[in-house]
């Protein structure tokens, strides 16, 4: 017979953190996913554009926070 390694109350607690924290949850999930295809099955293609889709994203992230950075001195 198998012996169950989590508890009955963990299982309840794990449960209620699950549907209490659906946008935490789904994030870890696709977080996860991305790691896992990137790891073991992206071609280099895949990289490639990858790459590209992240150094503009970066790149935007730094435009926002410039513009932020002004407008927090003008109110400032």
């Amino acid at each position: 017979m198998t012996e169950k390694k989590v508890s009955e109350a963990q299982r309840r607690a794990n449960k209620k953190w699950t549907a209490k924290n659906k946008d935490k949850q789904r994030l870890y999930q696709y977080r996860s996913n991305a790691k896992k295809f990137i790891r073991e099955m992206a071609t280099h293609d895949d990289l490639i554009k990858f790459q590209q889709m992240i150094q503009e994203r970066l790149a935007k992230e730094k435009d926002q926070q410039i513009s932020w950075s002004f407008s927090f001195r003008s109110v400032v």
